[in-house]
């Protein structure tokens, strides 16, 4: 184990055991054992604030983000390839989430440091999880990175929703301002709705996709998404080249 004292001296932006390192390292998979070392690293004072964000944020950008792109094998990913040890430290990491951000709260010395620094780890990534979806809907099917994605699992999808919020709806919204955006969009809910019949594949992604768009049905978003939506659905939108991400 290393000396902690020192290491939260170490006051650099670059953290060399951060908390999704520090859990992710451990040679146990077992919740019950994950659990007890989580809850002992975010309550404990010898730990810098930075190495529980970082955790946080490296889990979901590494996971949600980077591990949807188009790599051709592990070996060119740059990042830690989880298996599905990332949906256990998900579950881990936000199955309470007024904790997580009660002891970020403690770690900032209070509630401006937390909104200042460590806020936008539970609003992202908002509209941009459906953009996400569809890159990883364009994984090779048997792609590792696509067989252990994150938005296969309906917990995660749930907690997307939390993300949004006026901000980001906004920026969804001047984002479209953009033809480029506008096709993007198009191009994703257009797969997100045609994967099966254009497809043919029985996966986890055909199984959560049942999930997604019964989440684009069933809740609000802003008007010019939800109409981008229907139009998708009933043909009036007319996408091009929608398996190509150019």
């Amino acid at each position: 184990m290393p000396k902690w004292e020192k290491y939260k001296s170490w006051d650099k932006t670059f953290r060399h055991l951060d908390l999704r390192m520090f859990l992710w390292l451990h040679p146990s998979d077992d919740p019950e054992v994950l659990i007890p070392l989580y809850k002992t690293y975010m309550e404990s004072d010898v730990i810098h604030v930075r190495d529980v964000t970082a955790g946080y944020g490296s889990l979901l950008d590494n996971e949600l983000l980077s591990a949807t792109l188009p790599y051709k094998s592990l070996k060119d990913y740059p990042f830690p390839f989880m298996g599905n040890k990332n949906i256990i430290l998900f579950r881990i990491f936000f199955a309470d989430i007024g904790y997580a951000k009660e002891c970020m709260i403690r770690l900032f010395g209070g509630q401006e440091g937390f909104d200042e620094n460590a806020a936008h780890i539970f609003e992202c990534y908002g509209y941009l999880d459906f953009l996400n979806i569809w890159t990883w809907l364009l994984q090779d099917a048997k792609s590792p990175l696509m067989l252990n994605c994150l938005y296969q699992y309906d917990e995660v999808l749930d907690w997307c929703l939390t993300t949004f919020n006026e901000k980001n709806e906004q920026e969804f919204i001047t984002s479209l301002e953009h033809k480029v955006n506008q096709i993007i969009f198009q191009k994703a809910l257009y797969c997100i709705y045609h994967f099966d019949a254009e497809k043919n594949e029985e996966s986890c992604r055909s199984r959560a996709l049942v999930k997604v768009r019964q989440l684009l049905d069933d809740n609000d978003f802003v008007p010019e998404f939800k109409q981008m939506w229907e139009g998708i659905k009933s043909g009036e939108i007319e996408v091009k080249n929608p398996w190509k991400r150019h």
